[in-house]
Order: C-alpha cells, then structure tokens, then sequence
C-alpha cells in the first residue's frame, strides 16, 4: 500500500525534532484550526498553512521556533479572505427555513403571532419573532457544518497518523505517541458524528434515523484488522458524510425532499460513522506498531 501524502511524512531519515513538531501539531489539535502541509528535507523543512484563526498561526510559528534549533524551517502562511456578510445578512438556508420539523423545534413555544413578549436581552426586544427565528436557524446550520468540518479533519488526518504509528518506515521513537494521537483523532471524530446525528435529528420527522446501514458496517468489518487499511476506510467515509451534510444543509434544489426526510439516511451514515470511529479505537488498542 502507498503512504498517504508521503512526502509529508517524517520519516526515520528526518531529525527527531521536527518529527516532534508534526506529532505535535496534531497532539495539540493545532490541525482543528489551520489546515498545514509539511515538507521534510535533510537539512530542514518547510510548512505550508492556511491561516483560519490568527492564534492558532501563533501557535504554531512558536512550536516551529520552538524545536527547529539550528536546522533551517520556512513557514509559507496564507490567510484566508473574511467573511463580509453578517449573519443576518445571509439569512438561513433556504433548506432549513422551508423545514416544518425545524421551525416548529426552534421556534420560541412562548411566542404568539399576535404579540409578543418582552424580553431582558437588548436584541430580543428589537427583533420580531421571526427574526428570531432566523438567527436561531443561522446558528443551527452554523453549528452543524463546523461539526462536519472538525469531523473531516480528524479523519484526514487518520491515513498519516496510522502510518507514522504502524507503517516499517516510520521512525520507531514515533510510532506509540502517534498511535495515541490517532486514538484521540479516532475517538474526536466518533463523538462529532454522534453530535451531528443528535443535532440534525431535531430536522427529522419523529422515528428518523433508528436504523443501520447493514453494508457499511460488513464493509468496515472486512478491513481485515489492519490499522492503516481501517484507517483509510474511516477517513474516506467522514468525508462523505461531511460532505452529505453540508448537501443537506445547502442541497443543489434548495430544500430537501420529502423522500430525504422519510428515509434519512444521512442520520444512518452518522449512526454507522460513530461505529466505525469505535471500532477503529478498538482495533488501535490491540494494534501493536511493528
């Protein structure tokens, strides 16, 4: 099987501490926050990021000043353009604000449509009901798709930490810490699917999402008690199902079909996804690196 991305592996031939400095940048979640690609040499290494949070950069070019020593590091940022729409500027997805289920959820059960009641906050005594509503709408999608997307992180992440942690090349004073890091990545990732299901549950009809999808599950059995393969298995389904839920929170005809909402099977491939993640921590527990 090819490594993953092999050229941003830190293999047995790259000095120990910027071996250090990648292990660490997924140990301390750094990877949740600025997406980087590392580029190792003889002599050094170079560090590409995508800069979503400020202080998340910061940290990094500190860990990199940190343990780089004399070998020579290059750290190539790009910051990422702001959002210049408000909240309330873009409004809710057309998909949720035409969702009866959600409305009705989210809706403030104390509002009339004939008054309203005053309330403490300085927003809720000028926004209408329905303006309200909205925002609330706003958050909702707002919070699933931050979900989906830790969600994809920590499974693309998966493929590399279980090579670094189980593959013969990897270096040996490598291959413990990188397979807790991908136990913790494993076991993040279950819990945001598990997240997701209960939060896009309340967009469902009651009774959705009850049941499993039988061939997902044979299929991740069938992996064959190999870390890497299982590895590649569970990255590739998380970003399928990141990628189902932002369709269904932006679907291409703007709202979601009745069919969708009876049969949900969004809310299945989240179900099945938290049991691959825990599955895959199982078998890391027994997996021991070569």
């Amino acid at each position: 099987m090819t490594p993953p991305d092999a050229g941003t592996l830190p293999g047995i031939d790259v000095p120990r501490n910027l071996r250090e400095i990648w292990l660490a940048y997924h140990e301390t979640e750094l990877c949740q926050d600025l997406a980087a690609t590392f580029v190792f040499r003889a002599d050094g290494m170079e560090v590409w990021c995508a800069i979503e949070e400020e202080k998340a950069y910061r940290k990094l070019a500190d860990l990199i000043d940190a343990r780089t020593g004399k070998l020579q590091s290059e750290l190539y940022p790009t910051r990422l353009p702001e959002e210049k729409k408000s909240r309330a500027e873009k409004g809710p997805p057309p998909s949720l604000w035409h969702n009866d289920e959600l409305r009705a959820h989210l809706r403030d059960p104390f509002e009339q449509a004939a008054g309203r009641i005053a309330f403490d906050r300085a927003e809720d005594q000028i926004l209408s009901p329905d303006d309200r509503l909205k925002m609330r709408m706003i958050s909702y999608a707002e919070q699933a798709l931050d979900w989906a997307a830790r969600m994809k992180k920590y499974g693309a992440d998966l493929p590399l930490l279980a090579w670094a942690a189980f593959a013969a090349g990897a270096a040996p004073d490598m291959k413990l810490p990188a397979k807790s890091v991908c136990e913790k990545h494993a076991r993040e990732l279950g819990k945001h699917a598990g997240r997701l299901g209960e939060h896009l549950l309340r967009a469902f009809p009651k009774g959705s999402g009850q049941g499993r999808l039988k061939e997902a599950g044979a299929q991740s059995r069938q992996a064959g008690g190999s870390p890497l393969t299982f590895a590649a298995l569970v990255s590739d389904a998380a970003r399928d199902v990141a990628r189902r839920v932002y369709l269904f929170i932006y679907p291409e005809k703007h709202t979601v079909g009745l069919i969708g909402l009876r049969n949900p099977d969004l809310l299945q491939a989240l179900n099945e996804l938290e049991r691959m993640a825990a599955e895959f921590q199982v078998l890391l527990l027994s997996a021991k690196p070569r």
